[in-house]
């Protein structure tokens, strides 16, 4: 288990913090601990791109690795997410599974995608006046 994810799991689960400071301290965490290539970072970024422009539906993984920019990354079991997904040690916001095709998919509630994006990717555009 990722010590911040440990960190911010216990957090959250006593009520110490609320969800808006759990997925930032997750994301502060990302950050600090990145290698040279930023592959959650830059992953994250592009999974709520495609999540953000789409209908909802969950995202392919190949679609993140491709968003991303990603050239030589080939770890398939978690497309750059895996301190995100809701697997055993990990921060559970991210849900993996499979389309009907049998390709990786993740999706995100509602919520959790708001603050995401809030925390990620800085308020939306139309909060700033077109000079």
């Amino acid at each position: 288990m990722l010590r911040y994810v440990d960190e911010a799991k216990s957090l959250y689960n006593s009520k110490k913090i609320d969800a808006e400071g759990f997925i930032s301290r997750i994301w502060e965490g990302i950050k600090k601990n990145a290698n040279d290539e930023n592959v959650v970072e830059r992953a994250t970024k592009a999974f709520l791109r495609l999540r953000l422009k789409g209908d909802r539906s969950p995202v392919r993984g190949k679609d993140i690795i491709t968003e991303a920019g990603f050239k030589s990354y080939n770890n398939y079991n978690s497309h750059g997410l895996w301190p995100w997904l809701k697997k055993k040690g990990n921060a559970g916001v991210i849900e993996q599974g499979k389309n009907d095709s049998g390709e990786i998919v993740y999706s995100v509630n509602d919520d959790f995608c708001r603050i995401l994006r809030k925390i990620v990717m800085g308020p939306p555009s139309y909060f700033f006046p077109v000079e």
